[in-house]
């Protein structure tokens, strides 16, 4: 009889260490899981970040071919067409431009690679290449800002001096 007491004080023992074990297998699961879902959300961050960067570097290319166009359009209203200022001025455009396109060129890669690489990537590599690609999106978020700028501002003087021309109050 005092076997029989034992058994059954064993039993509930050898049941909960085995409901022990399962749960620490299904908190190291969900471990596991969070830490794939969150890889997973910084890819996707990743991926929108490189996607808004082509998205600049195309407003940039729209922008810059205007702002050309628009120094050609000033030089001829004032007879300096072809002059050394339109010259510096249009190369700045096209130096900015150029970096644009560098700098897409280098994400183009980034995303490759990211492709390629995904499963050996560490959740601290992807949010390093998160932060910077963020620092390429402000870089050229700031040329497009000036570029922009820079535009207004040539076609608020071309706007003068076409009324000039025509005769009317600027």
């Amino acid at each position: 009889m005092v076997a029989d007491v034992q058994m059954v004080d064993v039993v509930p023992s050898i049941a909960s260490a085995v409901a022990a074990a399962g749960s620490c297998i299904v908190a190291i699961l969900v471990y596991c899981h969070s830490k794939q879902a969150e890889k997973g959300r910084t890819i996707t961050e990743v991926r929108r970040l490189a996607a808004d960067i082509e998205a600049e570097v195309i407003r940039i290319e729209l922008i810059a071919s205007q702002t050309q166009m628009a120094h050609g359009n000033l030089a001829a209203f004032t007879g300096a067409g072809g002059g050394s200022r339109q010259k510096v001025y249009q190369r700045a455009v096209e130096v900015n431009l150029l970096e644009a396109r560098g700098i897409v060129k280098g994400v183009r890669a980034e995303m490759e690679s990211l492709s390629s690489k995904k499963a050996g990537l560490s959740n601290d590599d992807l949010e390093q290449m998160q932060v910077s690609l963020w620092e390429k999106l402000q870089l050229l978020r700031v040329t497009s800002e000036k570029l922009n700028r820079e535009y207004a501002s040539l076609y608020e003087r071309i706007l003068v001096h076409y009324q000039q021309r025509v005769g009317t109050p600027a």
